[in-house]
């Protein structure tokens, strides 16, 4: 994946995920992914940083998709 596609892909996950209040397994592999990404910007990693937070304080839920 680009870069360009990868904070598209990030930006367009944060914002499904926190509209719907959840985060599925289809997600995980993203965010796999992007985390192993060597040019991740400072941006998607704070994005990805918020997504870990919300999951681990319960707001948001984890499904099976």
């Amino acid at each position: 994946m680009t870069s360009q596609n990868l904070a598209l892909a990030i930006s367009d996950l944060y914002a499904r995920t926190i509209e719907t209040g959840k985060i599925a397994d289809s997600h995980r592999r993203v965010l796999k992914e992007a985390i192993c990404s060597p040019g991740l910007a400072e941006e998607e990693r704070l994005a990805i940083d918020r997504l870990l937070w919300a999951t681990v304080r319960g707001h948001l839920i984890v499904i099976d998709e």
